[in-house]
């Protein structure tokens, strides 16, 4: 039996991780499945919808090892089973016995998410400034005896979440606790002249670990021979005193950043359930996570629940071939962009050329070698996972664009009714922006607002969203969030922008900005909020700006 590897134990993990996460919108599905239910026949298509939420929270549940979710969400799932299987329009009574046990399996849901109960949001707040610190997986390294890197620079690459240590050697890297960190060693070229055999040490360091190690050379030199020096030690970037911290760290970010490491899911259509079982599992065993329709008729159920990144689908098949499931599937625009793949004995060329022509994007031929299918499948996916990126975010800041936002704001808004947690929206704005733009160009400009977007990703927690208002305003959604403690962790990062030096050749200057906060308990509506938040942003600019101002309704 093949082992598994470390790649695939990673991703496992990862997995783990992103099921916690996932876990609110899971519930916000069972619930929205289980309000389509209205005319409480059990027979329905609606109700084959909630019970399959119900199944795959039970499955998933148990197989990254929460017990009890599995177990709630499984006595859901019989008794969905008995009911589907009488075919019988349901008392109200016993319909509405449905809600106390959705409501029990949030509430395991809840606490796989904040373990320590009601205190959870009151020790996150408190906590938050240093996530970020705690969970970075990029680390930059500094050689102890390189006095050339002040206190100042480390101090100001800190602002932006960036663990940094010196190092005697950059080899004692490797015994660090967090064998998953990428490292990016810092070094000038006048310490690397004067020491040539830490020079070499990274050279060779460099080369046997290029997946872990990034090298940015600074230098107060900037020409052909300084950044020949840089290529030759295996540099990545160079930067020339005095440093713009800023694009050091949009740098360090370009080098490092995967805009999402959880595994593809990928949708298998094909009515030989060996082959399916297969396939599947030779994409499983890649970290990838699978869906499967062995009967075409029910496609379009499996992709509205699973939202696959990519599509495997069998050429021949009974009742529909993959050519007219390709053509089906491209007449629905939702899902125009999403990869087809065939997999089929068929080795003619004209009937795979008529494949391609039905909306299919490549045709593997059986039988296919694992590593083949993996490594075609990682790439279709991977792009279309960067296209839903880049279709859902800012270009410039890479937050979320405005219509996702407020798309996010009504969502959370709709949870916060549901289960009664509190909720805060902030509207950001950059002081003077103008005046930045004016005196030092539209380029640095952009490097501010961009400065900035980094700074609200490193320091709010991942379930807050963050996204471009537009121009220079910022938004954000606080979920499960006081006002008093959205304006304390605003007021944190405030104070943090406000140190953080940008420069323009040989000038420096700071930037500040002014905020508003409103709370969902008074203002019950997204517009209500957003309205609310900008007025409250208006009084912090009257009230001479750098300052975060708190809407009372």
């Amino acid at each position: 039996m093949q082992m598994m590897s470390d790649r695939v134990r990673a991703k496992i993990e990862l997995l783990g991780q992103r099921f916690v996460e996932s876990l609110p919108e899971r519930i916000v599905k069972l619930r929205a499945a289980f309000a389509q239910t209205t005319d409480r026949k059990s027979d329905s298509e609606e109700f084959v919808i909630f019970r399959n939420e119900a199944h795959k929270l039970a499955g998933s549940g148990a197989s990254f090892g929460f017990a009890s979710i599995s177990d709630r969400a499984k006595q859901l799932e019989l008794y969905l089973d008995e009911l589907i299987a009488a075919k019988s329009n349901l008392p109200r009574d016993q319909w509405e016995n449905l809600k106390p046990m959705i409501d029990q399996v949030e509430e395991e849901c809840s606490r796989a998410v904040q373990p320590e109960g009601g205190a959870a949001e009151q020790v996150d707040a408190e906590i938050q400034m240093q996530v970020a610190f705690e969970n970075e997986n990029r680390v930059v390294l500094l050689a102890e005896g390189d006095q050339y890197v002040t206190d100042d620079f480390i101090k100001q690459v800190s602002f932006f979440g960036f663990p940094t240590k010196r190092v005697k050697k950059y080899e004692d890297s490797l015994s660090l606790p967090e064998q998953r960190n990428i490292f990016i060693v810092i070094a000038t070229k006048q310490y690397l002249e004067e020491n040539p055999g830490t020079r070499a040490q990274l050279s060779e360091l460099r080369r046997r670990n290029s997946e872990r190690f990034r090298i940015i050379l600074l230098s107060d030199m900037d020409d052909f021979d300084t950044r020949l020096f840089g290529v030759r030690l295996g540099g990545n970037a160079f930067f020339s005193f005095p440093v713009d911290i800023p694009r050091l760290v949009d740098s360090i970010d370009k080098m490092t950043q995967d805009y999402d490491t959880s595994p593809f899911h990928v949708m298998i259509i094909d009515d030989d359930v060996e082959q399916v079982s297969m396939n599947a599992l030779i994409l499983q065993n890649a970290g990838m996570i699978t869906s499967v329709a062995t009967d075409p008729r029910n496609i379009f159920k499996v992709l509205v629940e699973t939202k696959p990144e990519i599509i495997l689908v069998d050429l021949y098949m009974k009742g529909c071939d993959g050519r007219e499931l390709a053509q089906l599937i491209r007449q629905q625009e939702a899902y125009v962009g999403i990869p087809i793949v065939f997999l089929s004995v068929e080795q003619d060329p004209d009937v795979q050329i008529d494949a391609i022509r039905a909306g299919g994007d490549e045709f593997l031929t059986k039988p296919v070698r694992p590593d083949h299918l993996v490594a075609s499948i990682e790439m279709r996916a991977r792009r279309t996972r960067n296209v839903r990126f880049f279709m859902e975010r800012d270009s410039l800041t890479g937050l979320l664009n405005h219509a996702h936002l407020m798309e996010g704001l009504t969502n959370e808004i709709r949870r916060a009714e549901r289960i009664g947690t509190d909720l805060c929206f902030a509207m950001i704005d950059l002081d003077h922006f103008k005046t930045v733009n004016d005196t030092f160009g539209h380029l640095t400009g952009d490097r501010v607002l961009k400065s900035l977007a980094r700074l609200l990703q490193d320091r709010l927690r991942k379930t807050d969203l963050v996204g471009r208002y537009g121009g220079e305003e910022f938004g954000i959604v606080f979920s499960n969030t006081s006002t008093d403690n959205a304006e304390r962790i605003l007021n944190e990062v405030r104070e943090t922008f406000a140190r953080i030096r940008h420069s323009v050749g040989s000038k420096d200057f700071y930037s500040t900005f002014s905020c508003g906060v409103a709370g969902y308990s008074l203002f019950g509506s997204a517009a209500a909020l957003g309205k609310a938040a900008d007025s409250a942003l208006y009084r912090a600019k009257e009230n001479g700006r750098n300052a975060v101002a708190v809407a009372t309704g």
